[in-house]
């Protein structure tokens, strides 16, 4: 059996669903009957920048049509296989564009895939195992891989009743270089660094991205270690929320090229759409420590961000003196960092000016001294009370050192078990303390 087409969506007629205009495509199989259906064996297939190889079994006498077996591939691009996947478009970072949805009503699968390299929201995730059941519009995945050089899994359900379906994700994922996952979204290296434990507990409705996330609730949370950013760089790449809030932490001074971070951590609920901060993202440099505290709605994509510096040497001055400083707002994909009116006048515009001109001058001009931080940030981000979430995010796997995981070889079964969730690691609190 030989198939060739200059797109998939050539094929819809056959599939009784609307397929994406995706090409060329080509596709061989050897083709033999079974008891119940057709085997397809040493199937070869390519769609566009993605192939796919493997044995399937198609059993037609059914209610609905049923697919059974592996595939192995090479690349799997899902930015270009499905539509609205892929980076953002104008001036929205969630795509309006309605989820292709209609597939999943055409049949039923059960289906492992195997793929050296996936690529999906301009990120690659290599090694990448999945499994897939789709049953009357029930699609679930069970994705595991390596991401920036660390491992992760999760669990993704989609039920596609009814005009809004509901999507849930659950993702654990272990030291993944979040520097190594910026460069491929951003097309240089901000960040070196930055080995990162996440967990990500997240569900809503919607017909398109922009509708689910809209609706969203539950948790996210993730803790890094040591890096440097390149303060220079920042400058050059296309401005958005993560730049923005980067971009007050490296105008620390004009003179270096690097700032090396100590410590990074988001922990945030999500609830209806609404992300609620309170000093729950913090990030600790060599000079200074930060904290965020404010809201991010993901109905309209708008930010309402204080970010308040402290810095870590010489005089020393309380945190609240800086409180609301620099002040980020607008949207997800145009933030505006200015100056809070609420804060003081001279140095608030300075700092405003510092920013809007690129400038990396802060500590230069004098704005903010080498002040000494009264406590850790990363440390209070950890701390803090997060009861106004839907969904508790686990911290089982969060903080851990550089040579120490939750489930290292030379941790007792006693420590593994005292690493519950909902308990920040101890190991992460210890490294804040100790600058390690």
């Amino acid at each position: 059996l030989d198939l060739e087409a200059a797109s998939l969506a050539r094929l819809s007629r056959f599939v009784g669903a609307t397929l994406p205009a995706v090409g060329p495509v080509k596709a061989s199989a050897r083709l033999s009957r079974t008891k119940h259906g057709f085997k397809l064996a040493k199937l070869h297939t390519k769609v566009g920048r993605s192939d796919a190889g493997g044995e399937l079994f198609v059993y037609p006498k059914r209610k609905r049509l049923r697919v059974v077996g592996g595939l192995k591939a090479k690349n799997l691009d899902l930015d270009q296989l499905l539509p609205g996947s892929g980076g953002r478009r104008g001036k929205r970072v969630f795509s309006r564009q309605p989820f292709p949805l209609a597939w999943l009503h055409a049949f039923d699968a059960d289906v492992s895939i195997h793929a050296r390299k996936l690529h999906i929201h301009d990120m690659r995730m290599d090694k990448v195992k999945v499994g897939m059941s789709l049953k009357k519009g029930q699609l679930r995945f069970t994705p595991s891989g390596r991401l920036g050089g660390g491992k992760f899994n999760a669990k993704i359900s989609l039920h596609a009743r009814g005009k809004r379906p509901h999507i849930a994700m659950r993702l654990l994922g272990k030291r993944i270089g979040l520097g190594k996952v910026s460069e491929r979204i951003y097309g240089t290296k901000l960040i070196e660094g930055a080995r990162a434990d996440v967990n990500i507990d997240i569900a809503g409705r919607g017909s398109s991205l922009s509708e689910l996330m809209a609706g969203l609730s539950g948790g996210i949370y993730v803790a890094a270690g040591k890096a440097t950013i390149h303060n220079n760089r920042l400058e050059k790449v296309s401005g958005d929320v993560v730049t923005a809030v980067l971009s007050t932490v490296a105008m620390q001074s004009s003179e270096d090229k690097t700032t090396h971070v100590r410590c990074i951590v988001v922990r945030v609920p999500v609830k209806k759409g609404l992300v609620s901060v309170d000093r729950t993202i913090a990030m600790e440099t060599t000079r200074a420590a930060m904290s965020v505290s404010g809201s991010i709605d993901f109905r309209n994509e708008g930010l309402d961000l204080g970010v308040d510096l402290v810095g870590r040497k010489g005089l020393s001055l309380s945190a609240g003196s800086f409180s609301g400083l620099v002040r980020v707002r607008g949207t997800m994909a145009e933030p505006e960092v200015g100056a809070d009116a609420a804060g003081i006048a001279g140095a608030a515009a300075t700092v405003a000016g510092a920013v809007a001109t690129g400038g990396l001058s802060l500590l230069a001009q004098g704005v903010i001294s080498q002040i000494a931080a009264d406590r850790s940030t990363c440390r209070t981000a950890l701390e803090m009370d997060n009861g106004g979430s839907s969904k508790q995010v686990a911290f089982s796997k969060a903080g851990s050192r550089d040579d120490e995981t939750p489930d290292s070889p030379g941790r007792s079964r006693e420590q593994r078990r005292s690493a519950a969730p909902g308990a920040p690691q101890k190991s992460f609190a210890k490294s804040v303390d100790d600058g390690s």
